[in-house]
């Protein structure tokens, strides 16, 4: 199973969270953590079972403002100790280190509601991977921390700078209602046969871990040229970037090089910066207009054609004659605007809108008797709908 393909298996439980679990893909390749700015009951359990599906250690808690160092991170054990001749007992204070000190993914809910304490150990944390208690030092096996809050910090210049420390910003929204039947009939399945994830073979473990091992192998000098333009267009309109941020953006377009099999960045990498420059999603058409003048149609096309191949579900359930022509007119604009993207992963996804093409147009003959009507038919009800 490819890193691609674990996206495309996700699509059976978790309807209309490809992106989610792409971007924790690439959090994951890159080392870097991921903010996930939502409404309450939006991927952050999935988040978490996807993790574990990998074969990851997780970690989760949801933080108020009375939450201590040690509730997240170590227990603290009373030493006592009796000194020399005259028998003094002293007590020192010990730590053994548990939750986000001895996991590999962890998930804190209510990021920014932490204590300056906990605030000061979680960017130790994230920084170097170790945290300092008392007098002693820890090591921790941290790989990606998923922070998530219903809003993004403005006001607090401390808790700004906090969320600066997460590479990848994400604002997530409910399903939408294309996606509604889709999400029903996956859900009430799952549970029925009492699924709550899918199935990861341990390979993909192993792939993660040899993306981790050769992302800065992968060549980025191709679109520094584009990218520098982009960044300053975005400066140009009220968007700045930390210097920090602009260069482990290139972490994460190595990291979507990475994911599709290559071992150089394209262009449509650069959709990285559309989780990385904002810092509300009033900030996402701006990002979005700038890349589409920096490297025209690419970006835009590939997130419609992702956008599209997550409804395609949906598109298959339709029934009447009207929705499956609408559905095959939808198929047809997206096989054009597959022609501007690089890949085999789209040449992958061609032949599948060919299949369900296929699908789409034998329902609209169903009801012919003779196979070469049935034939004659469904080519002239393609030719209509798909312009052919």
């Amino acid at each position: 199973m490819t890193l691609r393909s674990v996206v495309e298996a996700s699509r059976g439980v978790f309807i209309g969270r490809e992106k989610e679990v792409k971007l924790l893909i690439l959090a994951l390749i890159a080392k870097e953590h991921f903010l996930m700015v939502s409404e309450p009951g939006t991927a952050k359990t999935m988040l978490a079972e996807t993790a574990r599906a990998f074969g990851y250690s997780t970690s989760y808690y949801l933080l108020t403002r009375d939450t201590t160092v040690t509730d997240v991170l170590a227990d603290t054990l009373a030493v006592r100790e009796h000194g020399g001749r005259e028998g003094v007992e002293k007590i020192s204070v010990e730590y053994e280190p548990k939750g986000f000190l001895l996991s590999e993914v962890v998930i804190v809910d209510e990021v920014f509601k932490a204590s300056s304490d906990v605030l000061n150990a979680f960017l130790g944390l994230m920084n170097e991977r170790r945290v300092t208690l008392g007098s002693h030092t820890f090591s921790s096996p941290l790989i990606t921390m998923i922070g998530a809050s219903n809003e993004y910090p403005r006001d607090d210049p401390v808790l700004a700078a906090f969320s600066d420390r997460f590479l990848i910003r994400h604002f997530v929204s409910y399903i939408p209602k294309d996606l509604w039947t889709q999400y029903f009939v996956s859900y009430w399945g799952n549970h029925r046969l009492g699924r709550r994830s899918f199935e990861v073979p341990p390979s993909v473990r192993a792939e993660l871990e040899d993306a981790q091992r050769h992302l800065f192998d992968v060549d980025v000098y191709g679109i520094l040229s584009p990218y520098e333009q982009a960044l300053a267009l975005l400066e140009d309109r009220g968007i700045k970037l930390s210097d920090r941020r602009k260069a482990r953006t290139l972490k994460l377009v190595a990291a979507s090089a990475l994911y599709e099999g290559r071992s150089e960045a394209l262009e449509e990498d650069l959709e990285a910066l559309l989780y990385t420059a904002p810092t509300s999603p009033e900030e996402l058409p701006t990002v979005e207009k700038a890349l589409e003048e920096c490297v025209g149609d690419v970006v835009k096309a590939k997130r419609e054609v992702e956008a599209f191949n997550s409804t395609l579900g949906t598109l298959l359930l339709v029934k009447d004659e009207r929705g499956v022509l609408e559905a095959l007119a939808k198929l047809s604009s997206v096989k054009r605007k597959l022609s501007a993207l690089k890949g085999d992963r789209y040449r992958v996804m061609e032949a599948e809108l060919e299949k369900a093409e296929d699908v789409l147009v034998g329902r609209l003959v169903g009801g012919i008797g003779a196979e070469e009507d049935a034939e004659m038919a469904a080519e002239e009800k393609r030719e209509m709908v798909l312009g052919r």
